[in-house]
């Protein structure tokens, strides 16, 4: 659930790739930009109000976080287990804002239907305009309206593995609170990043999981590195698992019981 931000297998990218869409709509929130007449302001307002109104009504004790310098946006598609929604919380904290149907996020978004992966070139962007993902659910993920996500720069996120409770150890099944601090440790943004994951007990399993491989592309110098690097990394732990197999699957020599009874044949 959460932060579709896809994963950029072979460069395939997830979210809109609108460079300059919206230039002349008017800015509703640092970045966001209000659709075009007509465009669907209904799905907003419904979202919005039921979001904003499942803030206190967890049974857990949440204390509000401290706010960020980057700015994080979330559309919510109202698919998810509230109680288990690490995108509500998000809201619910104000580490995230809730953002309209319809209108254009100015800053780089995890979609799936984006063409580049997020990369540390993105680090001005997110920056100046900030970072957003969409919380949906996983199991109605083919169904979902995406269209309805509007950003001037699209992105996908690399292969990585979810450390929540629901998808542990499954690749590319991250949460809304995963992929967004993804993005920002990706993008240069350690701090950030854990700044969000702290919030959830299982948190710093993310980052240790994924230790290596965000490592891998926080340091490469674009999206196609980051692809590369990707591919290199599954190619060579698919090696190792196929290496592995091969071992286990090798005959072991005979017990001192199966020689005597070869003996006892001649």
């Amino acid at each position: 659930r959460g932060g579709r931000g896809g994963r950029g297998r072979g460069g395939r990218g997830r979210g809109r790739g609108g460079h300059g869409r919206g230039r002349d709509a008017k800015t509703t929130w640092d970045g966001e930009h209000a659709p075009e007449e007509g465009g669907g302001s209904g799905d907003s307002d419904s979202d919005s109000s039921r979001s904003s109104s499942g803030s206190g009504s967890g049974s857990e004790a949440e204390v509000e976080a401290a706010p960020m310098d980057i700015k994080v946006g979330l559309w919510d598609f109202c698919q998810c287990d509230a109680k288990r929604c690490t995108g509500r919380k998000m809201l619910r904290l104000h580490l995230a804002r809730q953002l309209h149907f319809g209108a254009t996020f100015g800053g780089v978004a995890l979609s799936p239907s984006a063409s580049l992966t997020v990369s540390p070139t993105d680090r001005e962007i997110i920056l100046n305009h900030g970072v957003a993902a969409i919380d949906c659910s996983w199991a109605q993920v083919d169904n979902t309206p995406f269209v309805k996500t509007k950003s001037l720069y699209p992105r996908l996120l690399p292969f990585l593995v979810a450390a929540n409770p629901v998808n542990y150890g499954k690749p590319i099944k991250l949460t809304c609170a995963e992929a967004i601090a993804a993005a920002l440790f990706i993008a240069g943004f350690r701090q950030e990043a854990h700044h969000i994951l702290d919030k959830f007990g299982w948190g710093h399993s993310f980052f240790s999981l994924n230790s290596e491989l965000l490592e891998l592309y926080a340091s490469c110098a674009d999206s196609v590195a980051v692809i590369e690097a990707q591919q290199k990394f599954l190619a060579q732990a698919e090696a190792e698992a196929r290496e592995r197999k091969d071992h286990y699957e090798m005959p072991l020599p005979p017990s001192s019981s199966e020689e005597e009874d070869e003996q006892n044949k001649e």
